[in-house]
């Protein structure tokens, strides 16, 4: 499939894991880059993930667990406020 990224919007999405299965696993970052008439945005944020992120996801990605400490541990509110 060809994307005229001329004439047209659409964005790309990147989600990072620590590692784990689809049940108990966390996002540690969201990247978004948008195209819309031509026009090339970023957006991306680290999430604390509120649990270990293993050596093997820390080398894959470069995210470690210093850069994740002071990141949101959300980015919506919880249904509890």
């Amino acid at each position: 499939m060809r994307f005229d990224s001329q004439n047209g919007s659409f964005a790309y999405v990147d989600v990072e894991t620590n590692g784990g299965s689809s049940i108990d696993g966390r996002i540690i970052e969201i990247a978004i880059v948008t195209v819309d008439d031509g026009r090339v945005s970023q957006w991306s944020t680290l999430i604390d993930p509120d649990c270990a992120i293993p050596p093997s996801i820390q080398s894959l990605t470069g995210i470690t667990p210093a850069m994740v400490a002071s990141a949101p541990m959300r980015l919506l509110p919880s249904e509890n406020g």
